[in-house]
């Protein structure tokens, strides 16, 4: 399965969840910024070396460094604006 830090610049996919190892304070906050199951995310751009990229969900824009980010599942993204 997909995770958000491989996500390309550009590209849009639908949460599918949170992977188990993330500690679940992490996960209710990213849950309050927006990042729930059956959103879509984009990602906006990503920053050189590796850096945290800038995903766009629910209608706002957040940076996560890649550790958070490879806990974030992802499906397909279907025709949508952003936000569910």
């Amino acid at each position: 399965m997909r995770n958000l830090s491989e996500l390309p610049p550009g590209a849009r996919a639908r949460i599918d969840g949170f992977g188990s190892a993330l500690r679940p304070e992490v996960s209710r906050r990213l849950r309050e910024l927006g990042f729930m199951d059956g959103n879509v995310v984009r990602c906006v751009r990503r920053a050189p070396f590796g850096g945290p990229r800038v995903f766009a969900v629910s209608g706002a824009a957040f940076a996560l460094e890649m550790e958070v980010a490879a806990h974030v599942l992802l499906g397909p993204a279907e025709d949508d604006d952003g936000a569910r």
